[in-house]
């Protein structure tokens, strides 16, 4: 296993969430991104506007409208 991708896996088991998404969104894994925007509270808005821009980088264009 990739040593980013398991250390992403990590910041989300930690809850540290803004790492995560930084080194989830730089290698384009979109299915953890869709993981962490499952586990964020709505009101973490700055967190979700993350992935959402992470998304529409990915042209993941239907999971940016979700979150």
């Amino acid at each position: 296993m990739n040593e980013q991708r398991r250390a992403a896996e990590l910041y989300i088991a930690a809850n540290d969430f803004q790492k995560a998404i930084d080194l989830v969104g730089k290698n384009k894994w979109t299915d953890l991104l869709a993981s962490i925007t499952s586990k964020l509270d709505k009101a973490q808005v700055d967190l979700l506007r993350r992935c959402a821009r992470y998304f529409v980088e990915m042209k993941q264009y239907t999971y940016a409208a979700d979150v």
